[in-house]
Parts: C-alpha cells; sequence; structure tokens
C-alpha cells in the first residue's frame, strides 16, 4: 500500500516534537552555546532517530515484541533521572548562583537523551515498512524534521535560560520528567 509524501512529512513532524521538548528543556542550563554546538546536538538527535528508524524498518515486527514491554519503562528511568539532575543543578545555582558550572550536556547525556527521545521512532519504523515508500526519502524528511525541531527546541531553551536563569533550568528538569512519565503512561496504558 503506498504513503504520499505529505503523510510522510506528518508523520516526521510528530515524531520530532518530543525530540523540540526534550531539547528545549536541555537547552535550559544557561551556557551559551555557539549555532555548531546546537548543530552538532541535533546532529546527534537526528543520528538516534535515523538508527531508530532503520532498527525498526529491519527489524520489523520481532524487534517491535522484543522492546514494547520495557521501551516504556526505559524512556521514564532516562528522563526522569536527566530530570532529576537538572533540578538538582538548579537548586545549587539559585543556593550559589556563581559558584555551581553546569554539565549536563556531555556528549554521553546528549545521546542518552537522543535515544529516550526517539524510541517511538523505532516503532515506526516497523510500521512504516509495512508501506510502499522508499526508506531514504523517510530518513531524508525524518532527519530534517529532527534537526529542525531539535535546533529550534535548544535554542529556545537556551534564551529562556539565559534570560530567567536557573528558575528555567528547574521548569526543565521537571518538563524532562513530565515527558519521561507521559511516555510511561502511554506505554503502560496503550494509547
Amino acid at each position: 500500500m503506498p504513503m504520499s509524501t505529505p503523510e510522510v512529512i506528518l508523520i516526521a513532524v510528530s515524531l520530532s516534537m518530543d525530540n523540540m521538548a526534550v531539547a528545549a528543556a536541555a537547552g535550559c542550563g544557561g551556557k551559551n552555546h555557539t549555532f555548531a554546538q546546537i548543530a552538532k546536538i541535533a546532529g546527534v538527535f537526528a543520528l538516534a532517530g535515523i538508527i531508530c528508524m532503520i532498527a525498526g524498518w529491519l527489524g520489523g515486527s520481532e524487534l517491535r515484541n522484543l522492546i514494547s514491554s520495557w521501551d516504556h519503562w526505559a524512556a521514564f528511568l532516562i528522563l526522569c533521572y536527566i530530570g532529576v539532575k537538572m533540578l538538582k543543578e538548579a537548586y545549587a545555582k539559585l543556593k550559589k548562583p556563581r559558584s555551581v558550572k553546569s554539565e549536563i550536556l556531555t556528549l554521553k547525556t546528549i545521546a542518552t537523551l537522543a535515544l529516550a527521545t526517539n524510541i517511538d521512532v523505532l516503532a515506526a519504523g516497523v510500521s512504516l515498512a509495512l508501506y510502499e515508500i522508499s526508506l531514504i526519502k523517510v530518513l531524508a524528511i525524518l532527519s530534517f524534521c529532527i534537526i529542525a525541531a531539535t535546533a529550534a527546541g535548544f535554542a529556545l531553551g537556551q534564551k529562556l535560560g539565559n534570560k530567567f536563569g536557573a528558575s528555567v533550568e528547574f521548569a526543565g528538569g521537571i518538563i524532562l520528567i513530565m515527558l519521561g512519565l507521559k511516555i510511561l503512561l502511554e506505554g503502560v496504558l496503550q494509547f
């Protein structure tokens, strides 16, 4: 059964919204990142999306059955862990504003956030493999959407973090925890 390009774009945009929210929350740390650094972060998120899409596409229903019982728990725990870490750093900054440096955005943390955020892409890959559409076309559209959403979200979070300081980083931590809870509830309740 064929799938049109506009349908793929809508799917890619919807899959990239969690990337935008997580990137916005992560960007609230208040450190000024250059355009190149934001592009690298967006690239890591896109690479995670590509890996998940290809794994879903190639793995089919076996892979989906294998991870569907625990994927939401993994995403929940990862997002909550990083969210709590952000809350602790924001609290420390509020107590001693000038002495605390945020270390939240290490490559390991970014990659972990990217994989946790793109678990839904894996499931979408399983579904999209059933349609008559080019994997290359899907990957190109998905990559563009994830890069744009992640970069925009991170830049917005960074601007808010710079303007409002640790209170926005605190909000970012809460957002990550809420996203983790949303993913957990969707998985447990099978939305």
